[in-house]
């Protein structure tokens, strides 16, 4: 779900599928019209994801966890 603005009358709308174009150097949803202009897209956090805990208590991935190993042979 996306969530769009409008910048002047302070509408809002939400989106389950929409496409993007660029059009005069900007990103826009052709989908997401109001007051005959684009709206704004809302981004709204997510959360941050998976953390992935290392077995000697430390934050880090894939990626850090064969680094650490490495360094310990």
């Amino acid at each position: 779900m996306a969530h769009f603005k409008c910048i002047q009358c302070d509408n809002h709308i939400e989106l389950k599928e929409y496409n993007l174009k660029v059009k005069n150097s900007q990103l826009v949803s052709e989908q997401a019209i109001c007051c005959d202009t684009y709206m704004t897209k809302i981004r709204n956090f997510q959360g941050w994801g998976g953390i992935r805990k290392t077995k000697d208590g430390g934050v880090g991935g894939k990626q850090i966890i064969n680094t650490l190993q490495n360094l310990k042979k």
